[in-house]
């Protein structure tokens, strides 16, 4: 995905390059999700055709707010900054 440069569209999305989904099915995000500790209740995936052939697909991933922390499989806590994940220190 690239982003708009301009500081009035500051993370937009200037183009969404889409993925192969023969390549990585909805199962395979859905796998990936799942080793988050406790289980997110309520995320959605929801692939969206995007491209000419029927596997130019994106992913909209829709994850509602949690009311604790979530860990990952690495034993570590991560917070987000606009598209960068950060491990927390505790």
């Amino acid at each position: 995905m690239n982003e708009y440069v301009q500081q009035d569209k500051q993370h937009l999305p200037e183009k969404i390059d889409p993925i192969d989904s023969r390549a990585f099915a909805r199962e395979w995000l859905d796998q990936i999700i799942g080793q988050v500790s406790p289980r997110i209740d309520g995320l959605k995936i929801v692939p969206v055709r995007v491209g000419p052939q029927d596997w130019d697909t994106c992913y909209v991933v829709d994850i509602p707010k949690s009311e604790t922390a979530n860990q990952a499989r690495d034993l570590r806590y991560y917070r987000r900054y606009n598209f960068e994940s950060v491990a927390q220190k505790i």
